[in-house]
């Protein structure tokens, strides 16, 4: 187990909730799977708010889709949530799944719950993992990639290229 990390672990969730179809004007003839994803909803956010230590590592479970229904007046008979659990230890990972959710590890570093899949390889064979910035001038943190104003701003491009050079260097010099 990596004791350090600087990303968290991703695992998708989804989750479908199924009822009995019925007309919206007669709610007690069928069973209502969006009031019981609601509720589904609720109990997740609270897995990482009071059952799981979080002063020890972050932990993330977000819903980001429920998807149901076909009409405004028609109780749907499925609705389907999707999300992502995010963590830090791979025993706390293992906990927030058997509750339903997510949770994580004490850090060097402030974590970020993004994730990358680079820990499977460093839990296989010693690695390296670090983050270049490429914040718009002036800006001392840039949006977060996946949005659409994430900015990429060249003028880091040479600095990293220069620090994976010396990495590359100070592992060559440390072979002989």
């Amino acid at each position: 187990m990596i004791k350090e990390g600087m990303l968290a672990a991703s695992d998708g969730l989804q989750i479908t909730v199924k009822g009995l179809e019925t007309h919206g004007s007669i709610p007690w003839g069928g069973v209502d799977p969006i009031a019981a994803a609601a509720q589904i909803v609720n109990a997740l956010q609270q897995i990482v708010s009071r059952q799981v230590d979080i002063s020890n590592a972050p932990a993330v479970v977000t819903v980001g889709s429920i998807n149901g229904g076909k009409r405004g007046n028609i109780i749907p008979e499925e609705v389907v949530m999707t999300g992502t659990i995010r963590t830090f230890d791979m025993d706390m990972r293992k906990d927030m799944h058997e509750r339903g959710s997510a949770s994580g590890q004490a850090m060097v570093t402030k974590p970020i719950m993004g994730a990358e899949d680079f820990s499977y390889y460093a839990n296989e064979i010693p690695g390296l993992f670090f983050g270049l910035g490429v914040a718009k001038e002036g800006e001392i943190i840039g949006a977060p990639n996946h949005l659409p104003y994430f900015y990429v701003n060249d003028a880091a491009l040479p600095v990293g290229i220069e620090a994976l050079a010396n990495l590359a260097l100070v592992w060559l010099y440390d072979q002989q």
